[in-house]
């Protein structure tokens, strides 16, 4: 199964943009957290060795946030009011998506 970004390349692909893979070029879409990460961070970064593929596409996307003029971003609020997976970076970022969930849904 393709991800949405693995799909979003292969559409792009069928559809005859002009990408070249052999000069590195590649849909600029990227696998990340799109709260974060606009910042540069406070202390090393995480290797990640198992998953170099992962660290590439993370310093990717850190590059983009923080160098490249955005046209637009694209992402989902979260769905429940609160997953606990939220770090403190994020947490006055979402309050607007949650605000009349548990009125409204129950959450």
């Amino acid at each position: 199964m393709l991800l949405p970004i693995g799909r979003s390349a292969t559409t792009l692909a069928q559809i005859g943009a002009p990408l070249d893979a052999t000069h590195g070029e590649r849909a600029s879409v990227y696998l990340t957290n799109s709260l974060t990460g606009w910042e540069p961070p406070k202390g090393p970064k995480a290797n990640l060795p198992l998953f170099p593929e992962l660290e590439q596409e993370r310093d990717a996307a850190e590059h983009v946030k923080r160098d490249v003029p955005l046209l637009v971003v694209l992402g989902n609020p979260p769905y429940n009011a609160f997953s606990g997976t939220s770090p403190e970076e994020e947490q006055g970022l979402v309050e607007p998506y949650k605000d009349g969930l548990i009125k409204k849904w129950g959450y």
